[in-house]
């Protein structure tokens, strides 16, 4: 109950981030570390979901740049709940 399943997610613009209560204990996304260029703004962090099956959809669009970003739930980050998320433009992600 304390960890993202997958730890490590792949996206491009356009594509939608679910996050989803599995455990029934309190967890939110809290973006510790952004791509240079990104304005995530309000979608920094998340709402707190504490029940099971909410959900938490981001929308990778223009407020993500192109990179890595590293992200936690911030009350399990001291027992390691985080995750990373890596952004790579359609063009882009077809290479190596």
């Amino acid at each position: 109950p304390y960890a993202f399943e997958p730890a490590m997610t792949v996206a491009q613009p356009g594509d939608i981030l679910r996050f989803i209560e599995t455990a029934g204990v309190m967890h939110n996304v809290h973006f510790t570390k952004t791509a240079p260029g990104a304005k995530l703004g309000a979608a920094t962090s998340g709402p707190y979901l504490t029940t099971k099956g909410q959900t938490y959809d981001i929308v990778i669009d223009k407020r993500f740049a192109e990179g890595t970003y590293e992200y936690v739930c911030d009350p399990h980050a001291t027992i390691g709940m985080k995750g990373t998320l890596v952004v790579k433009s359609r063009a882009s992600a077809g290479t190596k």
